[in-house]
């Protein structure tokens, strides 16, 4: 007929059939399976927003179809959709919805991901280092403070209930890549998503029970990660009683859980912005984890340097390399924000909220760095001791053979056998070798000179 069709509609329609096919390999791949639980299993989350309007809507593996195929709102300008460790096929049907370039995302599948960040095309593409404590070490920390806390108030006031000293802090760091994507709508950004791989243990951290032979929390500690998995939270913190509020300590769910909350608020700061005003305020709650880790790795510190002792050098090294680590993360996260600032899309009321991230992360890699400075200071200081505890041990090594010496000289002498005119042994001004006189001789002479190099010891102040 007369009706015609330009490229962007051509594209467009292609795009939507691409969708549709993934979207029935979806299916099946799915009821074949056979995992009923995956169904439930939950992904991510669907944020679609307006400075007035807000929809949330949990992404799981039986939804994720609807989702892909569900156009936006008019009442929503704004979108964020978030997978947590995507698989391949996921990333597949993502890269034809927003119609990324598939290098770029097998970026993120790769044996080696880096920071960085590059344009392609209307679309902004940034993978950073993102880490955070475990729950367990977060719990632990949290019961540290609780604890200090308590000795000053014992401190202020002699009537509270005696505690003991603050226990050794756990401290252990899982590591992932978030990778964000800035879709472009011409000049106007509207839509992000964003992926996060999955957490491992950062090489270079280590992790102690808080307190040597504290059966308790030596079990608490190790089931807390059985608890996490069947209950989502860990066990309480020693002392703490089961009414323990594990919301300002374990945030399981993602990383931007208050971030979420945030958006969740009319007309808040976040919902009034745009998408890169929302990529600000998610490089500031990567870098608030950043900051945990390193009040964590300070309190840690802290108590060593109350507790320092010449078993500690192995783990203050292992400290030293796990925040070596997180420094480097970090350092790699600034470099990707000052990137940031240089392209098109920051603008002036937007480049502000990046310098604020991007001053934090130098304020924390600063602090970092100083933290080392003391992993050497204490590493020096259990030479000290060592070297102090070696110097002792020669000195009463040599104390106590000067002390044996009269005996050992008068051995000599009466090991000389000297004789009489009779034949019988004899020492020169000492007399007869006989049992009734020589034998007490012996004790009383080393006796008395022993004493008197000991006398003579303490008065030069050797002893």
């Amino acid at each position: 007929g007369g009706d015609s069709i330009d490229a962007s509609m051509f594209h467009a329609a292609l795009q939507r059939l691409k969708l549709e096919v993934l979207a029935e390999n979806f299916d099946v791949r799915l009821s074949s399976s056979g995992d009923v639980g995956s169904e439930d299993r939950t992904r991510g989350w669907h944020l679609d927003w307006s400075p007035a309007a807000f929809c949330k809507e949990i992404i799981r593996s039986d939804n994720l179809k609807q989702l892909m195929l569900t156009p936006r709102a008019p009442q929503f300008p704004m979108r964020w959709r978030h997978i947590d460790d995507p698989d391949p096929f996921t990333l597949l049907c993502l890269g034809v919805k927003y119609q990324l370039h598939l290098d770029a995302l097998s970026i993120f599948k790769g044996d080696r991901l880096e920071a960085r960040v590059w344009k392609h095309g209307d679309d902004y593409h940034i993978m950073i280092p993102v880490s955070r404590l475990t729950p367990a070490s977060r719990a632990s920390h949290l019961e540290y403070e609780q604890q200090k806390l308590r000795l000053k108030a014992q401190r202020r006031d002699p009537a509270q209930p005696k505690s003991g000293l603050p226990s050794r802090i756990a401290v252990e760091v899982e590591k992932a890549h978030l990778y964000l994507v800035l879709c472009g709508c011409g000049v106007t950004h509207d839509t992000l998503f964003s992926m996060a791989s999955s957490w491992h243990p950062a090489v270079g951290t280590n992790y102690r029970v808080p307190a040597k032979g504290n059966k308790k929390n030596k079990r608490r500690l190790a089931e807390d990660l059985i608890n996490l998995s069947r209950h989502g939270k860990p066990s309480p913190p020693v002392g703490t009683g089961s009414d323990f509020d594990f919301r300002r300590v374990v945030k399981i769910t993602s990383l931007f859980d208050d971030l979420v909350a945030t958006l969740e608020i009319d007309y808040s700061e976040l919902r009034i912005g745009d998408v890169c005003r929302l990529v600000s305020g998610i490089l500031r709650a990567v870098v608030r984890h950043y900051r945990a880790i390193h009040d964590a790795y300070e309190a840690r510190l802290d108590w060593f340097e109350a507790h320092l002792d010449e078993q500690a050098a192995a783990e203050i090294v292992g400290i030293q390399k796990g925040i070596e680590v997180v420094k480097w993360r970090l350092d790699q996260l600034s470099h990707v924000v000052q990137r940031l600032m240089t392209y098109d899309f920051c603008d002036k009321e937007v480049r502000c909220y990046f310098e604020f991230v991007a001053d934090d992360a130098a304020s924390i890699s600063s602090f970092m760095g100083r933290e080392m400075s003391l992993c050497h200071k204490l590493l020096d200081l259990v030479k000290v001791q060592q070297d102090a505890k070696e110097t002792h041990a020669g000195y009463s090594i040599t104390l106590m053979v000067t002390l044996l010496w009269p005996f050992q000289f008068l051995t000599g002498v009466y090991g000389m056998n000297f004789q009489n005119e009779e034949g019988m042994g004899a020492v020169p001004i000492l007399g007869d070798l006989t049992l009734e006189r020589s034998y007490y001789m012996f004790w009383c002479l080393g006796a008395g000179i022993t004493m008197c190099l000991a006398l003579w010891f303490r008065h030069a102040g050797l002893l």
